[in-house]
């Protein structure tokens, strides 16, 4: 069965993203400078960082927790503790992303408006769950990002 989490952005200049389930609220995704982020689990402190453009990772209280590696516009490798997978957008006409596995997908992460749903399976850690929904948020927010600042520019002549 998978788990169901879901991310409700809150804030205009500074984002940060509530994250819950079922059965309440998990942890908060705030402070995005710089595409980094630090959050809290079971009392622990995670934070993710913004290697370069094509890279983030992921380190949990003990250090090192996951990597994920731009591989295209489409797809993402996460390499972590608990195993490899890739994060891959099979349509260019729609947003959502899906959650691979030895090139098998096991969950998908979609979103309407300001809010965002990541259905994965339990297989998977929640902090790696978390991780891979962190990646596809960055994602949003770049094309976010993007899309505004090609609207800012695009005067014409």
């Amino acid at each position: 069965m998978p788990r169901m989490l879901q991310a409700n952005r809150q804030g205009f200049f500074k984002h940060r993203y509530e994250i819950t389930d079922g059965a309440g609220p998990v942890t908060e995704l705030a402070d995005f400078r710089r595409e980094s982020c630090e959050f809290s689990l079971g009392g622990q402190r995670h934070r993710v960082a913004r290697e370069n453009r094509k890279r983030l990772v992921f380190h949990g209280p003990t250090g090192w927790l996951a990597t994920a590696d731009r591989e295209s516009g489409k797809r993402w490798t996460i390499r972590s503790t608990t195993g490899h997978f890739e994060l891959v957008r099979p349509s260019a006409w729609r947003s959502g992303w899906e959650l691979h596995q030895h090139g098998r997908p096991l969950g998908t992460v979609s979103r309407k408006g300001k809010r965002s749903t990541a259905e994965l399976p339990t297989t998977v850690d929640l902090p790696t769950q978390l991780f891979a929904y962190y990646v596809v948020l960055i994602i949003w927010e770049r094309e976010s990002s993007a899309a505004a600042g090609a609207a800012a520019g695009g005067g014409g002549g």
